[in-house]
């Protein structure tokens, strides 16, 4: 029996950081306040070191209400278009 391939979503940095310059979250503490996470399950997910889990993902929306989740996370392999990232950013 072969195992199915694990589907996880995750962060598009270029359009999250994007929408914090956007709606003026630029300072990590006030965005995650903003989207009711901690400063530092922020930073976890936008380094790459944990997937964005259901409190990240509806408090990027709630924090940027006119962007959609399609823009803002993509499943690997999947969101082709959205698997390219800076060199410098960690998925």
């Amino acid at each position: 029996m072969t195992r199915r391939k694990e589907l996880t979503v995750k962060l598009n940095i270029k359009a999250f950081e994007e929408n914090q310059k956007k709606y003026n979250l630029n300072e990590e503490g006030k965005c995650a306040e903003c989207m009711e996470i901690s400063p530092s399950q922020l930073w976890k997910v936008k380094t790459g070191i944990h997937d964005p889990g259901k409190d990240f993902i509806a408090g990027a929306l709630k924090a940027f209400p006119n962007t959609s989740f399609d823009e803002l996370f993509f499943l690997p392999g999947v969101s082709r278009q959205r698997d390219e990232f800076p060199k410098d950013k960690a998925i």
